[in-house]
């Protein structure tokens, strides 16, 4: 259709299995009635730039044929695929635009941004994915939110040479390997999954806050680096005391406090000015492991064999030693916080590269 397909009020279209090929200016497909996209495929190939309705389809390919670089934006309302959806050909150039209408995404198959292709995500509505994720173009994250709710394991995510703002993998049965670096600009979350792979040797960024709400049996790290570089006044925490997880380097930035429960690393690189502060360190019940300069302004810390870390009650036969390790040139600093110590064991730790032995505790 090289004109303008319109479905008037009242009307509506089954489009079966065909392949709908729409080539008009302007907005070549107007819906004020129904469409039912069953099994077909959805091809815009218009060389100008095109107005795209954001309605429910199958499979959506957003394609120009030509190489005038024409920008495709995508209407107000919510943009749904029971399958994939297709951001250029990897030939002809294209941007494809949904957050000047902040147009919401749930995409049910696969999201392939081809190589000459730019997707300007949503700035504020949610956008799904249940497939894969490959880049090979350019997205542009604005403030949204990418959340993959796959309902299967094999899934990839290939991030490119892009950055999220925030991304979160939320599926009890879902399995996801990041394939390639990546970085937040906000937060990552990784709420539910069954499994959770990082690649060797990969690099993922968290300049947000970072939660990880699976076991460690369910990922597998490799030899990824993990880097958290949130600044924060005060410490964070990035897992529930019922889990807990190997990561091979742990990186933490300068002003960023972060504390975890039952979780190690093998290389700790934790900048002067932030903190480690791991909890049952390496699933060792009673100990604490402190690095960097670790600071809280409010709240209670306890160093008890009557309480755990973060307040429990351990009475009732659940006591047991509490011992806190500082590694080299760590401190602590309770400024308006309250440190409560009851029977404690206090050492220090070689694990660093660092080889003088000061560390201390105070209060402000």
């Amino acid at each position: 259709m090289s004109g303008v397909l319109t479905i008037n009020v009242n009307q509506g279209v089954k489009a079966s299995s065909s392949t709908w090929i729409i080539s008009g200016t302007s907005t070549p497909l107007v819906i004020n009635g129904n469409l039912e996209a069953d099994n077909s495929i959805f091809k815009f190939i218009g060389d100008d730039d095109l107005n795209i309705p954001a309605v429910g389809y199958y499979k959506l390919e957003l394609t120009p044929n030509g190489g005038s670089s024409p920008e495709y934006t995508i209407l107000a309302g919510s943009l749904t695929t029971a399958d994939y959806i297709y951001i250029g050909d990897g030939v002809n150039a294209v941007t494809v635009n949904a957050s000047t209408s902040n147009a919401g995404f749930d995409i049910d198959g696969d999201f392939i941004i081809t190589t000459g292709a730019e997707f300007y995500a949503p700035n504020s509505e949610e956008f799904s994915v249940g497939g894969n994720w490959q880049n090979n173009g350019s997205f542009i994250a604005n403030f949204g939110k990418v959340m993959f709710d796959g309902n299967s394991t094999g899934l990839t995510v290939e991030p490119g040479d892009s950055n999220f703002y925030s991304l979160e993998f939320n599926n009890s049965n879902g399995g996801w390997t990041m394939t390639s670096n990546a970085t937040t600009t906000n937060n990552f979350t990784i709420r539910e999954a069954q499994q959770f792979i990082a690649s060797s040797s990969i690099w993922i960024g968290v300049e947000g806050y970072f939660w990880n709400g699976v076991n460690g049996a369910n990922t597998n790290w490799n030899s990824c680096t993990l880097y958290l570089k949130a600044s924060s006044s005060d410490s964070y925490l990035i897992n529930a005391s019922t889990t807990g997880d190997y990561y091979p380097t742990l990186k933490i930035g300068a002003d960023t406090q972060i504390r975890m429960w039952n979780s190690s690393s093998t290389v700790y690189n934790v900048d002067p000015a932030g903190s480690l502060y791991s909890m049952d360190h390496s699933n060792q019940d009673g100990d604490l492991y402190i690095w960097g300069n670790y600071t809280r302004n409010s709240g209670i810390d306890y160093w008890s064999y009557a309480t755990d870390f973060d307040g429990v009650d351990l009475s009732g036969g659940n006591q047991r030693a509490a011992s806190v390790y500082f590694a080299n040139f760590a401190s602590s600093t309770f400024s308006g916080a309250d440190l409560q110590i009851i029977g404690l064991a206090l050492a220090t730790t070689t694990i660093t590269s660092q080889s003088s032995g000061i560390y201390s505790f105070k209060f402000e």
